[in-house]
């Protein structure tokens, strides 16, 4: 069985894949692209939905499950365990605060006027198939040879 020492250094390197995850995470939250057109290069449902995220959970898991099959085994002591638990709290609280900074990152100029836009586009998008029903009958008229739509008949 491990001493006190060892279990630390255990669960500190176990954990540096997590850390490393987190890190890798981070660094991509402000990444931009583009000179006068600036928007960030990664939106916050990729950032959330990243490998980073994916591979975090997967480390984390492994470790836990680990930590558990070692504590029935009797392999791991109660005082190991709590090391064990405030490591992974360590963890979690880390994620968060990398969580709570994608969510409340602020849209670059470009972003907010492409939003704008974004929102009018399907606007008038969704209004098309009801201008469409009241001009057409509900078929959109045909085009002629010319490319001009023909004029509507009463």
């Amino acid at each position: 069985m491990l001493n006190h020492i060892q279990y630390n250094k255990l669960f500190r390197q176990k954990f540096r894949r997590a850390y490393d995850e987190i890190e890798l995470l981070e660094e991509k939250i402000y990444e931009t692209k583009g000179v006068i057109f600036v928007s960030h290069r990664y939106t916050k449902d990729q950032l959330l939905n990243s490998k980073h995220v994916y591979k975090l959970f997967a480390i984390a898991e492994k470790i836990g499950s680990d930590a558990m099959n070692w504590y029935q085994r009797g392999q791991l002591p109660d005082w190991a365990q709590e090391k064990y638990l405030k490591q992974r709290d360590k963890v979690e609280r880390r994620f968060e605060r990398v969580r709570s900074r994608i969510e409340a990152r602020p849209q670059t100029w470009w972003e907010n006027v492409r939003s704008g836009y974004m929102k009018f586009v399907r606007k008038v998008m969704g209004l098309l198939p009801l201008l469409r029903k009241s001009i057409g009958g509900g078929k959109a008229p045909k085009l002629l040879s010319d490319g001009k739509a023909p004029k509507l008949l009463k």
